[in-house]
């Protein structure tokens, strides 16, 4: 009797501990809806779809889902949009947010070259603006952070190109401290370095720039699905994936070309010491991939992309230093042979899922990539896994709420016990 009660309770928690990887959006490529039918000619026509890439993801609270669209090449339509999948004639379809005028390169302080952006738990989209287009050098005004509420009314404009090289810079990610009213920004540029970004003054300082934590080792060739990425010569990427702590003391970065992760204090990064900066940088351990995507939850657990393992890792004990460190501490929270460059991560507050894009962006870039416009080559995707939890910009989780919720299946669980032991 006792050995079927304890089969059923453990059966019971491996359900409550497993991982559902589902597809929710597969594209061959990337189809906006446009004003006319002539505009998605020329688009259709002139194989601009060829120039768009789906890169980065994030979910507002009810659910909707924004996506972006770097202009890495030219006559991309739109860089910043939300996914429709309600159109049953086109299908999956991008509509411009917060609209067509925003996104046009000819409009005067419109939105360039989205790839990083968040959205606060007051469903406030911080667009991180690269202010580049298909590698033209930006502008003191192109690079800049736009913020625009949940129904696209623009609520502030903080320029960074005064700060930043107009021709090495390269804005990638950013992550929201609502504690500190503050930004952090990755720029995985040429010259990479750390952004902060006091929301309160609109002031920016660089951290880190050309620090070895930032920059790209050279003695690694990131190879996927067993072939190199890039023929002639590794990819150098460097800060690149970025997260902060949900108590938004601790921010954690790796660069992409790289295995290692990194973290440092925020208080260091809001004190304008550049020095301090570089003698606080912790090396927190070995990933065993290279990543690009990184968010926290509000239960503190680091989800990472691992590009050359064609899945996501989790670790929840990231400890204080290589010593106490290292993959072994990783959770495998999805893998799949299609789950092919994992780009950008984003944690949905209604249904407590993480989401991740896939782009095959290796493809993409060396020019590689086959465009089917009948669907029957995949090269974009938009995954879900149940993960129970929420977004570090919530906060962290209560954890007296997780002590009530053991307490009771605690509870539960004994009186299941006992119940079976008399049967």
């Amino acid at each position: 009797m006792l050995f079927r009660a304890i089969t059923f309770v453990s059966l019971y928690s491996f359900v409550l501990a497993e991982y559902k990887l589902e597809q929710l959006v597969g594209l061959s490529y990337v189809n906006y809806r446009f004003d006319t039918d002539q505009e998605r000619q020329d688009y259709i026509n002139n194989q601009h779809y060829k120039n768009c890439s789906i890169s980065g993801i994030k979910v507002a609270s009810d659910g909707t889902i924004f996506v972006s669209v770097p202009r890495w090449r030219e006559n991309v339509p739109a860089t910043l949009a939300v996914l429709d999948l309600s159109d049953k004639t086109e299908g999956p379809v991008l509509v411009p947010f917060p609209d067509w005028k925003t996104n046009k390169l000819s409009t005067q302080d419109g939105l360039i070259s989205v790839l990083g952006f968040e959205i606060d738990s007051d469903d406030n989209i911080w667009a991180l603006d690269a202010g580049r287009e298909a590698g033209k050098p930006g502008t003191d005004t192109s690079t800049k952070l736009v913020k625009f509420d949940r129904k696209g009314e623009k609520l502030d404009t903080i320029y960074l190109g005064a700060s930043v090289d107009h021709v090495t810079s390269s804005m990638n990610d950013l992550v929201y401290d609502k504690k500190h009213n503050y930004i952090y920004i990755a720029d995985s540029g040429s010259v990479p370095g750390l952004l902060a970004v006091d929301l309160k003054t609109k002031s920016v300082t660089k951290y880190l720039y050309s620090h070895e934590s930032v920059l790209a080792d050279d003695s690694i060739w990131l190879i996927i699905n067993d072939q190199k990425v890039f023929k002639d010569k590794t990819i150098m990427t460097g800060a690149d994936g970025i997260a902060l702590s949900c108590d938004g003391k601790t921010l954690y970065y790796t660069p992409l070309t790289s295995r290692m992760l990194y973290s440092i204090s925020t208080d260091i990064l809001r004190s304008g010491d550049t020095q301090k900066a570089i003698e606080n940088v912790k090396t927190i351990g070995y990933k065993r991939s290279a990543s690009g995507g990184l968010i926290m939850s509000a239960r503190n657990r680091l989800y990472m992309t691992a590009l050359e393992d064609n899945a996501v890792y989790m670790s929840s004990s990231l400890g204080d230093g290589p010593k106490d460190f290292n993959y072994k501490r990783f959770s495998v929270v999805a893998q799949d042979d299609d789950l092919v460059w994992q780009d950008t991560l984003a944690i949905d507050k209604k249904s407590k899922k993480l989401y991740i894009v896939t782009n095959k962006l290796q493809d993409f870039l060396d020019g590689s990539m086959e465009f089917d416009l009948d669907g029957k080559v995949t090269n974009f995707r938009i995954w879900t896994v149940n993960i129970d939890d929420y977004s570090y910009v919530e906060g962290c989780y209560d954890e007296d709420d997780d002590d009530d919720s053991a307490d009771a299946l605690l509870g539960w669980t004994f009186g299941l016990i006992a119940g079976l032991l008399f049967i």
